[in-house]
């Protein structure tokens, strides 16, 4: 597996390199249209859930037709879940809300313990490890969903849980290896966050193909024998 300095740098290849470069604006784009759109939909009670799952793995497809095929300009795979596996996206996406909604929950519990339950602070902190750990448990889903439209819920969900076994680690510390570019983007006024997101959604792709690669090999090199 590759260090997260060198995941970065893949990630960077698949925009382009450059900050302007047509790869890098127009994934700024699409995760411009799945923000837009998810930000409207929490003004009608449960749609967020409903379209959480469609639209993520609509920007994993994306992502990973720029990083396979260079297609930057194909923005209406960002809708191709909508069209294809509905049933499935909806009902991954929906579990999936419910692994940040716990995230959410043990954080602030976190917070309140820190400040009002002084005592009760060892808890909040051991509710909050499991909850993080159990998000990265499933942080490959969508990249799962998009790749696979034959796979149903559960079995994209036992996909993601192989993919990123004993690769956890890996993939927290390169979520945190993005600290100092969060901090750098704040001083932006968040407009840096524009080119930031889609860095860390391209350098999350690339993390994921280097795990297809590493976890199914054998599968890997018989579909590249039968091409």
């Amino acid at each position: 597996m590759s260090s997260c300095s060198q995941l970065r740098a893949k990630g960077r290849e698949i925009l382009g390199y450059k900050l302007f470069s047509k790869k890098w604006l127009f994934a700024l784009l699409a995760s411009l249209i799945v923000s837009g759109i998810s930000s409207v939909s929490t003004s009608f009670l449960a749609l967020p859930i409903i379209i959480a799952g469609p639209l993520g793995a609509g920007l994993c497809t994306y992502y990973l037709q720029l990083k396979r095929e260079g297609t930057e300009t194909n923005l209406k795979s960002l809708f191709s879940p909508f069209t294809t596996s509905l049933g499935r996206n909806i009902g991954a996406g929906a579990w999936y809300c419910i692994i940040v909604g716990l995230y959410v929950v043990s954080f602030c519990c976190f917070i309140g313990a820190s400040v009002y339950f002084p005592p009760f602070i060892l808890c909040a902190i051991l509710v909050y490890i499991l909850v993080v750990l159990v998000s990265i448990k499933y942080s490959m889903l969508f990249c799962v969903l998009a790749d696979h439209p034959e796979y149903r819920v559960f079995e994209a969900l036992r996909e993601s849980v192989k993919l990123i076994q004993g690769y956890r680690w890996k993939y927290f510390k390169l979520q945190l290896s993005f600290f100092g570019w969060s901090l750098l983007a704040s001083l932006t006024f968040g407009i840096g966050n524009l080119w930031l997101q889609p860095y860390m959604q391209a350098t999350t792709v690339a993390f994921y193909e280097e795990l297809k690669e590493i976890k199914f090999p054998t599968v890997e090199v018989a579909s590249a024998e039968e091409q």
